[in-house]
């Protein structure tokens, strides 16, 4: 929380309670997908931008590799770079970076950890090969 109010100092967060999850996950299923990104992540750089734009396509219920991201971006080389932009995404669900996940079909690496990842798809309905990297 206070790393959002660091980011968003004129925003007041409030704190939810754990047992509200499925209930925020239901109300976020009805946001405008076409919200934004650089309202939402100013002062990203522009690689990152790119980045978020392209997740933001990704479809409830699917899922894409890094690599289809930066294949998608016009930077196949740069899976990692795509993944860090990942790792400094803190509004998880406006950019859904839990829809990208290992190009061999493992939920890796998630901010929020991937037992978070792993109910976020759930809830969304994503088929889910395999578990943890």
């Amino acid at each position: 929380m206070e790393e959002l109010h660091d980011a968003y100092p004129t925003v007041n967060f409030i704190p939810g309670k754990p047992t509200q999850s499925s209930g925020i996950v239901q109300a976020l299923n009805t946001l405008d997908s076409t919200i934004k990104v650089n309202a939402v992540h100013k002062g990203d750089t522009a690689f990152g931008m790119q980045v978020y734009s392209a997740i933001q396509k990704i479809p409830k219920g699917e899922t894409r590799s890094y690599s289809d991201i930066a294949r998608e971006i016009g930077n196949p080389s740069a899976v990692r770079a795509v993944a860090s932009a990942c790792a400094r995404n803190n509004l998880a669900y406006i950019v859904p970076c839990h829809r990208v996940i290992g190009s061999t079909g493992n939920l890796s690496g998630y901010r929020w950890g991937i037992a978070k990842k792993r109910r976020l798809l759930q809830a969304e309905g994503a088929e889910l090969r395999f578990s943890v990297m």
